[in-house]
């Protein structure tokens, strides 16, 4: 589901005084005494967050930068997939007779083209992506990344890391080969291939 975040005062923050965190706009403030002549003294600029622990404070200010990051990333992935869409879809109506290939081209040599495109394209895409472990499992004792979902008493999170399945099924760490699933709270919920390591030129000796 996509999210709008509109209205948060502008940045840069930056870290203020006093273990605040503050804005040299006072748009969107709501902070009471945020803004004005004597908060900007006392704080170093217009409040945006006040009693800040010093080890979250570069985190928070950095906080329109991340957003904006986030959100530009968000619509680069909804091009790209609406591009991939748009491809697979003149791929079926080539396939279908919808588009013709004009001459000097023949259709069955571009369809066979298209067919081995489309598959190398799956196999990037599947190799690429999380795999949910309800689809399928990856081959045993085969080193994948894995995503841990673990659940306490006040939510959830997640984490991924090396990982792979042994050869009773169960979970296990690539670098310490301890159990992922050491606990009901630790289940995990996706894998993906690892990547390929790059080659390495070890020079004469």
């Amino acid at each position: 589901m996509a999210t709008s975040f509109t209205g948060h005062t502008p940045g840069p923050w930056r870290v203020g005084h006093a273990g605040s965190v503050v804005s040299d706009s006072a748009d969107g403030i709501t902070i009471s005494g945020g803004a004005g002549p004597e908060a900007v003294t006392f704080y170093g600029g217009n409040l945006v967050a006040e009693s800040v622990a010093s080890c979250n404070q570069e985190l928070i200010a950095a906080a329109p930068d991340l957003l904006r990051e986030v959100m530009e990333l968000r619509e680069a992935t909804h091009r790209s997939q609406a591009a991939a869409s748009d491809d697979l879809t003149n791929i079926d109506r080539l396939r279908t007779g919808a588009i013709q290939v004009e001459p000097p081209f023949d259709n069955e040599d571009v369809l066979a083209e298209i067919e081995a495109l489309e598959t190398d394209y799956r196999r990037l895409q599947d190799a690429t992506r999380w795999i949910p472990v309800e689809e399928r499992l990856p081959t045993p004792a085969t080193h994948v990344l894995v995503i841990v979902r673990v659940t306490r008493p006040e939510g959830q999170y997640y984490y991924w890391q090396d990982g792979y399945l042994d050869m009773c099924g169960a979970w296990r760490s690539a670098g310490d080969c301890r159990y992922l699933e050491q606990h009901s709270s630790y289940r995990v919920t996706h894998w993906r291939p690892a990547p390929e390591l790059p080659a390495v030129e070890v020079n004469g000796g």
